[in-house]
């Protein structure tokens, strides 16, 4: 019994090293072709951090199956409040609201 909890302990201790990795949000409010309103916290983004846009893609027939495609990169321009920051990406960009956002390391 023992060993399962230590298991389960380094299990753990893996699993958040690995979602530490990428910080993480979603496009709150599309503002314009170009701006975006992310909810991500402010202790995760800065002025000036570069952003990656992904969108959920999934195939409904079987083999049901579903991956994440990156749609674009923007940059964070100002950061609104502790959960909320803007970020400008390209006027060609096919982001929208909804889609997942990872803070580039």
């Amino acid at each position: 019994m023992k060993r399962k909890h230590i298991w389960l302990a380094v299990a753990a201790v893996v699993a958040s090293g690995c979602t530490a990795a990428h910080s993480r949000g979603v496009v709150a409010m599309k503002v314009s072709n170009r701006e975006v309103h992310v909810c991500v916290g402010s202790d995760e983004v800065w002025v000036g951090a570069q952003v990656d846009a992904f969108r959920n893609v999934c195939q409904r027939t079987k083999p049901f199956a579903c991956k994440l495609e990156r749609i674009d990169r923007g940059t964070v321009s100002e950061v609104l409040n502790e959960h909320y920051a803007v970020a400008a990406f390209p006027p060609s960009s096919k982001v929208q609201e909804g889609d997942v956002i990872w803070v580039v390391r």
